[in-house]
C-alpha cells in the first residue's frame, strides 16, 4: 500500500509539473502577442491624435470661411442697396445721368466680383467640409481599431492574470507534494522499526495472555458466588419496600383526613365569625340556648329556622342612618331640574319660533330670486340660442326650502325636454344661460371660467362671446380657452412658453393698446 502511495504521489507530481511547464510556455507566448499588438495600437493612437489635430484645423478654417462669407454677403446687401438709391437718384435727375450710369456699371462689376468671390469662398467652405468629413470618418474607423486593439489587449491581460495564479498554485502544491514525500518516508521507516520491536516482544506477551486467562477464571467462580448472594438479598429488599410502601400509603390517608377535618372546622368557624358577627371564644362564653319545645330539636330543623330568620333580614336590608340628609339633596336637585327643564323648554319654543321666521323670510326671498332668475334665464336661452324657450320648475312647490330644480329647455327645432336628454353643446349653452342669468340678478365683480366653450362650435362660441360682452361694464372675466374666435375677442392674453427646456416664461399682450396704435397709426 506504501508503495502504490508512492507511485501515486510521484505520478501526481510529474502531472503537475508538466501542466506548469505548458502554463509557463502559454504565459510566454501572451506575453509575445501582447508585445506585437502595442506597436499598432501606439501607431493607431499617434494616427488618431494626428486626424483630431487636422480636424480641429479644417474646423477652424472652415469658420473662417463662414465669417467671410457672411462678411461678403453684408457687402453684397449694401451694394445692392446703393445701386437701388443710385438708379432712384438717376430718375430723378436728368443732367448727372451719365455719371450715375457709369457709376452703376461700376457698382455692377463690384457685385459680380463679390459674387465670384463668394462663389469661390462656398467652393472652397465645401471643399473643407467634404475633407472635415473624409477626415473624421478616418478618425472615426481609428478610433475604432484602436478600440479594438485595447480591447485585444485588455482580454490577453485578463487571460494572464489567471495563469499567473494557477502556475502559483501548481508550485506550491508541488512543493506541499515533496515535503509530503519525506514525512511519508520518515514514517514509513518509523513503523519498520515499531515492526521489529513488536516482533521481539510478542513471546512475553503470550506468556502473559496466558497466566492473565488463568487469573480470569478465578474471578469469573468468585463472580458467581457473589451474584448468587446479592439475588438473594435483592428479594429480601423487595418485600421490605413493599411493606414500607403500605406503611407509607397509610400515612397520606390519614393525613388528607386531618387536613379536611381542619379545613372544615375553619370554615365554620369562619361562618360563624362573618355570619353572626361572633368569635369562637365569645361563643364560649355564651350560655346554652333555651327552646321552646321539649329537647333539643335537630341539626336540619336548627338549618331551616336560621335560613328563614337570615332571608327576613335580607329583605329587610340594611339601616340607612342618613336617609334625611339624602333626601334633602334629591329634593334641591330635583327643584334645579324643574328649573333647568322650564328654561329649556321656553329656549326650545324661542328657537322655533326663530327657525319659522327664518323659514319664513328664506321663502320669501328664494321665491322672489328664483322667479327673477327664470325670467332672466328665459330670455338668455333665447338669446344664446337664437330662438326656442326654456324655464326652472321646482319639484316639490309646497316646500321650495327642500324641493329641487329641475331645467327644461327647447331648443329651436326640437321639443320640450330635459336637460340631460340634450347634446353636450347644447348642455354647455343652457348652463351658460342660467349663469348669465345669475349674474344679470346678482352680478359678481370677479369671475373665472375654465374652457367652458370647449364643447361649442364656431356659431355658438359667437353667441356666446356676443352675451359675455354685455356684462364687461359690472364684471370682469378670466376665460381659460383653446378658441381662437374667444381669445380674439379679450382684451389681454396671457400664455405661457417653455424657450428653455425646464423653465417657463409668461408672456402677455394686449388688444387694447394694440388698438389705440393703429388708430393713432391711421389717423397720422
Amino acid at each position: 500500500a506504501r508503495h502504490q502511495l508512492r507511485i501515486q504521489l510521484t505520478e501526481e507530481l510529474e502531472q503537475l509539473e508538466s501542466e506548469r511547464i505548458a502554463l509557463s510556455t502559454t504565459l510566454q507566448n501572451l506575453d509575445e502577442m501582447l508585445g506585437k499588438e502595442r506597436n499598432p495600437i501606439e501607431e493607431l493612437t499617434d494616427g488618431l491624435m494626428e486626424a483630431r489635430q487636422g480636424l480641429a484645423t479644417h474646423q477652424g478654417e472652415w469658420q473662417l470661411i463662414l465669417r467671410e462669407k457672411e462678411t461678403l454677403e453684408t457687402r453684397v446687401k449694401t451694394v445692392s442697396h446703393e445701386l437701388e438709391e443710385l438708379e432712384a437718384q438717376a430718375s430723378s435727375g436728368s443732367n448727372s445721368r451719365t455719371s450715375l450710369a457709369e457709376q452703376i456699371q461700376q457698382k455692377r462689376t463690384e457685385q459680380s466680383q463679390l459674387r465670384q468671390t463668394i462663389q469661390t469662398h462656398t467652393e472652397a467652405l465645401n471643399a473643407s467640409e467634404e475633407e472635415r468629413s473624409h477626415q473624421f470618418e478616418t478618425s472615426s474607423e481609428k478610433r475604432l481599431l484602436a478600440a479594438h486593439a485595447i480591447q485585444q489587449q485588455e482580454q490577453h491581460q485578463a487571460r494572464k492574470q489567471p495563469l499567473q495564479a494557477r502556475i502559483r498554485e501548481l508550485q506550491e502544491l508541488i512543493q506541499e507534494r515533496a515535503s509530503g514525500m519525506d514525512s511519508y518516508r520518515q514514517r514509513i521507516e518509523d513503523l519498520r522499526n515499531q515492526s521489529n520491536t513488536a516482533q521481539e516482544q510478542l513471546g512475553d506477551l503470550q506468556q502473559t495472555v496466558e497466566q492473565s486467562e488463568a487469573t480470569l477464571q478465578q474471578e469469573r467462580a468468585q463472580r458467581d458466588q457473589y451474584l448468587q448472594i446479592l439475588t438473594t438479598a435483592e428479594s429480601g429488599l423487595r418485600i421490605q419496600r413493599q411493606e414500607l410502601e403500605g406503611f407509607l400509603k397509610q400515612r397520606s390517608k390519614l393525613d388528607i383526613e386531618k387536613a379536611e377535618t381542619t379545613m372544615r372546622k375553619e370554615n365554620l368557624l369562619e361562618r360563624l365569625t362573618s355570619a353572626y358577627q361572633i368569635t369562637p371564644e365569645e361563643l364560649q362564653e355564651e350560655a346554652s340556648p333555651t327552646w321552646e319545645e321539649d329537647g333539643i330539636p335537630s341539626r336540619e330543623s336548627i338549618e331551616t329556622r336560621v335560613a328563614e330568620i337570615q332571608a327576613k333580614l335580607d329583605l329587610m336590608g340594611p339601616v340607612n342612618l342618613v336617609a334625611i340628609e339624602e333626601h334633602a339633596e334629591h329634593e334641591e336637585r330635583y327643584a334645579f331640574l324643574m328649573k333647568e327643564q322650564s328654561d329649556l323648554m321656553s329656549a326650545k319654543q324661542q328657537l322655533l319660533e326663530m327657525i319659522k321666521t327664518i323659514n319664513n323670510t328664506t321663502t320669501e326671498l328664494f321665491e322672489k330670486t328664483f322667479n327673477q332668475v327664470n325670467a332672466e334665464f328665459q330670455e338668455m336661452f333665447k338669446q344664446l340660442f337664437g330662438g326656442g324657450s326654456a324655464k326652472l320648475v321646482l319639484t316639490d312647490e309646497e316646500d321650495v326650502l327642500e324641493a329641487g330644480i329641475e331645467i327644461i329647455a327647447r331648443p329651436p327645432g326640437k321639443k320640450l325636454q330635459s336637460i340631460s336628454l340634450l347634446s353636450g353643446g347644447e348642455r354647455t349653452m343652457t348652463a351658460v344661460a342660467l349663469l348669465f342669468s345669475l349674474f344679470k340678478v346678482k352680478p359678481s365683480p370677479f369671475c373665472v371660467m375654465d374652457e367652458l366653450d370647449a364643447a361649442l362650435d364656431d356659431a355658438n362660441i359667437n353667441r356666446f362671446v356676443d352675451a359675455l360682452r354685455g356684462f364687461l361694464t359690472q364684471s370682469q372675466f378670466v376665460l381659460i380657452t383653446h378658441s381662437r374666435q374667444t381669445i380674439a375677442a379679450a382684451d389681454v392674453i396671457y400664455g405661457v412658453t417653455m424657450e428653455t427646456r425646464g423653465i417657463s416664461k409668461l408672456v402677455s399682450m394686449q388688444f387694447a393698446d394694440y388698438e389705440k396704435k393703429e388708430k393713432s397709426l391711421k389717423s397720422s
